[in-house]
């Protein structure tokens, strides 16, 4: 069944039910003018019909004045699709993970930090689905339990997030619902808004829709496998897709949700009761524990199969799974320093505290963190800290803020801190220093706080609660590069000479390193290109000191150290005139450290890596395993792909590949071509024919060699009698093979008291006789004498 194609085209022309977009166009079955005025009322009907029902969420993550309708979209669906379904006669249970390329986070997994590494699963069952394994699900004893629930998920992302991957990941949302204790139903919310271009599960998505959605596709990532039960029509799907024109990808989300829509879907499946399915799956398991030879692949559908029982088996009390999951997530917050649901009910208005920053306006002012008065905050990533942040620069005892009296604040780190720690995108001239209200404090590249002082904003606690909280995540929005918040630089009678830069030059490493460099370059440029190389390099170096970062974190033993370099051709952008080098330092008991040139990057290609190390460092934070793609040419975004080992490593992917396909097809039987098929049916028939005629006439012989043997018999038995001389019977004529109906008749005249009985002889005759009749008449008679 094809997907219902809704959409919000807010500037985009409409032409009745078509959008239309230069040459684009695309029919949909519903067209609103905003978020909210869309409902689940289709997701809703579908669950109470007994069939699941995928929705999906596309388009750009909006900004700016639109926040309030996008930040709200997820929680004002799954509010509405509660307050429906959590009745008398239904049972409801939320689950939540977010999926970020391989990767697969239970966004309702409490406990430390440490402990979250434990990663649910997705596994596609032919019949039943795809199910999620291992995930926490909460039960919904009342439609006000989603909103905490709400709550405590969105607090889990920033957690986990950090700024730096805010808008690449999609959450998704899974209600079970149970009829009557019957039907096991799966409402589905996949929010896969974004942008196309970026994260691989997407681009798996794209390409997975351009070849017609083939099977062995919806392997290719966590997400497609996901979403394999909407894209193929067993579910009941929506597509809800906001178009912006002035998005880049707006083209491209039309043309993808014109192939979607032109996929081959099979008819929607009926859920079935959980009984039912686990003799369902225990009858798999018989059958695959019967078999005697098991590969790999059978292997783990057994393994997947027995999760799946012990996933369906376990025994729910809604109302004793509520308190104990309440109890865990009031403590997984109490343990990183926020407040509980409870504390913030009892809140006191006018506590200064800190709220988190991101790029996704879902996230933005989650996290709030209190700051008393008359206490010190200390705020790290060890776990006796007030405030526990964990992620990349984040060290154990970072910095310490101390709330002297609601009004006055002040913060202090160390000294091995002055790089992790800054304020307003500037390090700290001192170990301390007073904050004031809407301060900006970045801690390593984790997170960014803005700071809240109740007492120097009088004028926005009068407003409305609602309003103060849509305002403040408003101003907690990131921009889309962090160098955003370096300290702006003058535009106007500025003198740009390396004296008046100078104290720009602290917040970064890679900026200090090039001091030289640049109070060397300034005299030579242009006036007016002087201060554009200066933004360039300061950016550049910005993301170098991150690079470096993550490197030293991931690999520790290699020595690899990344650095900046300017090519002497300044007339030429800044962006084509910075290298950044990738050096590997050796070191040499008997002499300094001795570098090694690895790879040259240029400006563009060094930023794409960046990217790549962004999520090398999250699987090495979050995955069980950690990172395993050192020195993986496919994998390793510190390796530049060399043609002869690339092509080594596809020739092997291509044997492997042919010797699969070659195993494969000496499984299958192999299909004559048609024309040889009929030849050989024809002979066969033929074979079958001159079969039952060669039957038809052994039977025939076995008959006549029966005749035979009676006349032999009766003959001996004349022979026998005395007194009696009896001629041998002429020869018969031949019997002729294939004649049927043969008849013998044997006649015989006796005399009885010397009066012959068979005709007028004489009394001292006595005369035997017999003749043998075929079908057509003729006879063969014996003479007597």
């Amino acid at each position: 069944m094809p997907p219902h194609l809704a959409v919000i085209p807010g500037p985009v022309p409409v032409d009745g039910t078509t959008v239309v977009l230069g040459a684009e166009r695309l029919a949909v079955d519903r067209i609103y003018r905003d978020s909210a005025s869309f409902t689940a009322d289709s997701l809703v009907a579908s669950a109470r019909e007994g069939i699941s029902h995928g929705l999906i969420l596309l388009g750009p993550k909006q900004k700016s004045c639109k926040l309030q309708t996008s930040e709200a979209l997820d929680g004002h669906l799954l509010q509405s699709m509660a307050d429906a379904l959590v009745t008398e006669d239904l049972q409801v249970w939320l689950s939540a993970v977010e999926i970020l390329d391989d990767q697969i986070l239970d966004l309702l997994a409490t406990g430390a930090p440490s402990d979250w590494k434990e990663a649910p699963m997705l596994v596609a069952h032919p019949s039943l689905g795809t199910q999620l394994l291992g995930a926490v699900e909460a039960p919904l004893r009342e439609p006000s339990d989603l909103r905490e629930l709400m709550s405590f998920i969105l607090k889990r992302r920033c957690l986990t997030q950090t700024c730096l991957h805010g808008s690449r990941s999609h959450p998704i949302y899974l209600l079970r619902t149970e009829i009557r204790s019957e039907l096991s139903v799966h409402l589905a919310l996949f929010d896969l808004r974004g942008p196309v271009q970026g994260p691989s599960d997407f681009t798996a998505l794209e390409h997975l829709i351009d070849l017609g959605a083939p099977e062995s596709m919806f392997r290719a990532s966590l997400l497609t496998t996901a979403l394999k039960d909407s894209i193929v029509g067993s579910w009941h799907s929506t597509i809800l897709a906001t178009l912006e024109p002035e998005v880049a990808d707006c083209t491209k989300q039309l043309r993808l949700l014109s192939k979607w829509a032109r996929l081959p879907f099979a008819s929607p499946r009926r859920a079935s009761a959980r009984v039912a399915q686990l003799a369902e799956l225990r009858e798999e398991v018989r059958e695959l524990q019967a078999q005697h030879a098991m590969d790999d692949a059978r292997a783990t559908i057994l393994a997947d199969r027995s999760a799946m029982i012990l996933e369906f088996s376990k025994a729910h009390d809604p109302p004793k799974e509520w308190k104990k999951l309440r109890r865990e997530r009031d403590k997984t917050l109490d343990w990183c320093g926020l407040p509980t649901s409870d504390a913030e009910e009892a809140l006191d208005l006018m506590t200064p505290y800190l709220l988190n920053m991101s790029d996704d306006p879902a996230l933005c002012g989650r996290l709030m963190y209190l700051l008393p008065k008359g206490e010190r905050t200390c705020i790290g990533s060890d776990p006796d800290n007030s405030v526990v942040v964990d992620g990349l620069g984040i060290l154990p005892n970072l910095c310490s803020i101390v709330n002297v009296d609601d009004f006055k604040l002040t913060l202090s780190r160390p000294d091995f801190a002055r790089r992790h720690v800054l304020i307003n995108g500037k390090t700290m001239a001192k170990e301390s220093m007073v904050l004031s209200h809407h301060d900006r404090i970045c801690l390593g590249r984790a997170q960014i706080f803005r700071l809240q002082i109740p007492h120097m904003g009088v004028e926005t606690i009068q407003e409305e609660e609602e309003t103060l909280a849509r305002m403040q995540r408003l101003e907690c929005l990131l921009p889309e590069e962090l160098t955003g918040f370096l300290p702006s630089l003058p535009r106007q009678s500025f003198d740009t000479t390396f004296e008046n830069l100078q104290h720009l030059l602290d917040h970064s490493d890679a900026l200090r390193n090039l001091q030289y460099y640049i109070k060397d370059l300034l005299p030579r440029l242009p006036a007016a290109s002087a201060l554009a190389y200066f933004e360039a390099l300061r950016k550049v170096c910005y993301c170098v000191d991150e690079a470096n970062m993550i490197t030293r974190e991931v690999r520790p033993d290699d020595h690899l150290h990344l650095e900046v370099e300017l090519v002497w051709d300044i007339f030429r952008p800044p962006e084509e005139a910075i290298l950044i080098r990738l050096m590997r330092y050796c070191k040499s008991d008997d002499g300094p450290a001795t570098g090694q040139v690895v790879h040259y990057w240029s400006y563009a290609c060094f930023l794409e890596r960046l990217e790549l190390m962004r999520d090398v460092h999250r699987v090495h934070c979050h995955a069980r395993n950690g990172w395993a793609g050192a020195n993986e040419m496919l994998q390793d975004p510190w390796m530049e792909p060399n043609l002869f080992p690339l092509r080594d490593v596809l020739s092997h992917a291509l044997a492997q590949r042919s010797l699969a396909e070659l195993q494969a097809v000496r499984q299958q039987p192999v299909e004559p071509p048609d024309s040889e098929r009929r030849a050989a049916e024809a002979a066969l028939q033929e074979l079958q024919e001159k079969t039952e005629q060669l039957e038809r006439q052994a039977e025939i012989i076995s008959q006549l060699k029966e005749q035979i043997m009676g006349v032999v018999s009766l003959t001996r038995e004349l022979q026998e009698e005395p007194g009696d001389t009896v001629d041998p019977p002429e020869p018969a004529e031949p019997a002729r093979v294939g004649e049927e109906n043969f008849t013998m008749s044997v006649s015989s005249s006796t005399f009885s008291d010397g009066v012959p009985t068979g005709g007028q002889v004489d009394e001292d005759v006595r005369s035997r006789g017999f003749r043998v009749d075929a079908g057509r008449g003729k006879r063969a008679t014996g003479r007597h004498g």
